[in-house]
């Protein structure tokens, strides 16, 4: 059931917490070996204001230290209100600004030797990334926090940053969903916190290891990892957190299969949850009681729990739980025949889940938007770095030609006294000039790498624009689709079911035949459009598993064949499977069939009645080569193209007006390329056309 799935994910805010950014910095005592300046002062001050959340207070002190003048003595300290400065800004969420600050105190802080510090800036700098979702440079910086210590230290303030390195290094591969990462880096996390006496930490990790366990099928480890997340928060009395562990142990003895234990541990969920009037907590605790009460049929409790659930969560927004909710209730509906709010409780969750789908859609394009204008604001300030540096290069060569000509005029003056100080000051003077001859031609070389630099951006840039453009026109297109090919049968089951239900005793026996007929093929169509989506969904978001295995190629296409066959004699269209009867490879069959079974299906759609489709088969090289060939309308030559891809529209009615969507033969490309394969098509206008498919074998 949908709640043995969800259930040990209530415990997700309990995830790995990233504990090194600003507010860490407050608790760091100032190095001992550093310099202690006139702006010392101004650092405890701001480091008082930044810990009691006055943020505006902390500023002007920051800035009022950060006015004196700059020395030697007062660089280290100059540096922290900086880093301070940096925490303000993170805490007032302008990232970019605090990433400036904490990037600027990189090299004084290597300078002086804090290892604390400077740990704390690069995790810092990896959070400002994470909360602008590029991905890339978060995991970046945080890595090299991690490795800007030695893991051999005494000293606690570095091992616990070394700690709160690694935990962000574990929450950034939870929140990818690597799991495996997580696991692998689990235990250099538990050792550290194990060391520091950190119990608050260790039990998150347990917690995160205990649900990475459970998301790669390893529920017996799940189970070990919880048990001692467990034990941790019985010693801390922290009965909240216990009760999401109880729903986690609920949910995975829901998967063993021992009903009692999981309605015993959701209840002791549901006991500290309704204690502490904690609503989210409560009514996932019932939905996971509910879902056992239908297992073992108490249907009447169930429903009572999932009426009360649906209730709540619709008052206060909880949108999963509630999509859940109303799942499991049409179920039981159904079940129980009651088949009118069945329909109706199923139409609530579709709705339901559609807006959610659309919410993440357009959360997605606002994150491609901002990783783009982040991208063109990161190349703007390259190009400044770029100009900066070519007036530095050439003020330097200006000063050069100076000196040049300087040496040459003091060079004539100790000729006019003598000979051997001549000799010595011009071999001086040559030295000199090779030296500054070096120096400029490797100023030539960073230049002319900046300017390499600058052009990768550029091309960057470019790709980007490109394939968000790409993206725009496939989401028009999937959306085309949604309004015209489901808008249309849709109406045709209300207008027809309509009519039903309002005067079914005026109807004659052929007018009711008709119309649910009607409903039946709209239906079927919807059915259709439904099953092609979720498959192009699949490939599109790489969840489809590759099972490769020995397989017959004739078995597979007559397993198609037989789907289809009632549509063919439909039309009276004869089916003829001339496939090798040996001819077998190592592959996938069902992404086989999925493939086969569309393009059979396209080519009944284009043949007239009383046509032919003839399948066949050859080897070519090291690949498996079918050829589909029908006695259809055939393709034009400039629509063949546009066949394969969602982004360009391109629909036509079969030889009886069927309709399609445009994304049987989509999908069919998608799936080749999972096998490494191809697919190509040779047509002729009014005599049919050929699939060929190669598979590798």
């Amino acid at each position: 059931m949908i709640i043995s799935k969800i259930s040990l994910f209530l415990f997700l805010f309990l995830m790995i917490t990233s504990v090194c950014f600003g507010s860490d910095s407050t608790t760091v005592e100032i190095s001992e070996s550093s310099n202690s300046g006139n702006l010392q002062q101004y650092v405890v001050r701001a480091k008082k204001h930044l810990q009691n959340f006055e943020l505006e207070e902390a500023k002007i002190i920051i800035n009022d230290g950060l006015k004196n003048k700059k020395t030697s003595k007062n660089e280290y300290n100059r540096s922290l209100l900086t880093y301070m400065l940096g925490d303000y800004y993170y805490y007032n969420q302008d990232f970019r600004k605090a990433r400036q600050q904490y990037l600027s105190t990189i090299e004084t802080l290597k300078e002086h030797h804090d290892t604390v510090y400077l740990m704390m800036a690069l995790n810092s700098i990896g959070l400002t990334y994470s909360f602008e979702h590029n991905k890339e440079k978060t995991l970046e910086y945080y890595i090299k926090a991690l490795s800007s210590s030695s893991p051999n230290t005494h000293n606690n303030r570095v091992q616990q940053e070394r700690l709160n390195a690694t935990v962000n290094i574990m929450n950034h591969y939870f929140s990818a969903e690597k799991y495996n990462n997580v696991i692998e880096g689990a235990p250099q996390a538990i050792s550290l916190a194990l060391e520091l006496n950190d119990s608050t930490q260790l039990a998150s990790i347990y917690n995160a290891l205990a649900v990475s366990h459970k998301n790669t099928d390893n529920y017996k480890a799940a189970k070990k990892h919880f048990n001692k997340a467990l034990r941790i928060y019985n010693q801390q009395n922290d009965n909240f957190r216990k009760a999401y562990i109880y729903n986690n142990l609920a949910g995975l003895y829901e998967n063993y299969n021992q009903p009692d234990s999981a309605l015993h541990y959701y209840e002791l969920a549901l006991s500290i949850f309704e204690n502490n009037n904690y609503l989210l907590g409560l009514v996932k605790s019932k939905l996971g009681i509910a879902s056992l009460y239908i297992s073992n049929e108490k249907i009447e409790e169930a429903r009572n729990l999932l009426e009360d659930v649906i209730n709540t969560t619709r008052e206060n927004q909880f949108n999963d739980v509630l999509l859940n909710a109303y799942f499991e209730l049409a179920d039981l509906e159904y079940y129980l025949g009651n088949f009118k709010k069945a329909y109706d409780t199923k139409a609530l969750y579709h709705k339901l889940n559609d807006s959610i789908f659309n919410a993440e859609n357009q959360e997605k394009y606002a994150e491609l938007e901002t990783r783009y204008e982040t991208n063109k604001k990161e190349h703007q300030i390259a190009l400044l770095q770029n100009e900066k540096l070519q007036h530095q290069l050439a003020t330097k060569k200006s000063q050069l030609q100076k000196e040049i000509g300087l040496s040459f005029i003091m060079l004539l003056l100790i000729i006019l006294f003598v000979i051997f100080l001549f000799y010595k000051r011009k071999k001086t003077d040559n030295q000199s000039l090779v030296k500054k001859n070096k120096y400029i031609e490797e100023q030539n070389i960073k230049l002319q790498a900046l300017i390499d630099k600058n052009d990768e951006i550029t091309k960057k840039l470019q790709q980007s624009r490109h394939e968000l453009m790409i993206m725009n026109a496939t989401k028009n297109r999937f959306f085309s689709i949604l309004a015209h090919d489901l808008r249309s049968p849709f109406h045709n089951i209300i207008g027809l079911s309509f009519i039903l239900s309002d005067a079914p005793d005026d109807l004659t026996e052929q007018q009711f035949k008709d119309y649910t007929s009607g409903i039946y093929t709209s239906a079927n169509q919807i059915k259709k459009l439904l099953d092609n989506l979720l498959e192009w969904g699949k490939t599109q978001i790489e969840e489809r598993d590759i099972a490769i295995q020995n397989m017959n190629i004739y078995e597979t296409v007559g397993s198609s064949v037989n789907i289809l066959q009632n549509d063919a004699r439909s039309k009276s269209i004869t089916i003829t499977n001339d496939v090798d009867h040996d001819l077998t490879i190592n592959s996938d069959p069902d992404i086989l069939e999925t493939i086969f079974r569309n393009i059979i299906n396209n080519s009944i759609k284009f043949t007239h009645p009383g046509g032919n489709i003839v399948i066949s088969s050859m080897r070519k090289q090291s690949k498996a080569v079918i050829c589909i060939e029908d006695t259809g309308v055939g393709i034009e030559k400039d629509a063949i193209k546009k066949l394969f891809r969602i982004d360009s529209k391109y629909l036509s009615l079969g030889t009886n007006n069927e309709k399609g969507t445009g994304l049987g033969l989509v999908i069919c490309s998608e799936l080749i390329k999972k096998l490494n394969g191809d697919i190509k098509v040779e047509s002729t206008v009014g005599k049919g056309s050929t699939f060929f498919i190669e598979i590798p074998a």
